[in-house]
């Protein structure tokens, strides 16, 4: 049955779904829609903690549009720096505030 995955790049300014029934056609996929050559090494990872998803197995039990980055070999995964939603400790005042960021 074939995956429905969201592929992502290192920056997440790109994102697209592929649907593969395999890991290696997914990397395949992958590696073609973010334009990196066929001769680039790529791996993919979850987008929100970085876990390697190098086994076939653990491939296919990833439910439909989960989130991978495709990183090259030269690259790592880092955590989104999203500022939206997050609690700032304001030290002038003492004061946590809690709101969006623009």
């Amino acid at each position: 049955i074939p995956n429905s995955i969201i592929v992502t790049d290192k920056f997440r300014t790109a994102e697209n779904i592929i649907t593969s029934s395999n890991l290696l056609d997914f990397l395949d996929k992958g590696r073609l829609f973010l334009g990196l050559s066929d001769h680039e090494e790529v791996y993919a990872v979850l987008e929100d903690d970085g876990t390697e998803v190098d086994e076939e197995e653990y491939f296919q039990l990833l439910p439909d549009e989960t989130l991978l980055m495709i990183l090259s070999s030269q690259q790592i995964w880092s955590p989104s720096i999203s500022l939206q939603g997050s609690c700032i400790f304001d030290s002038t005042s003492n004061l946590f505030t809690s709101g969006q960021l623009a």
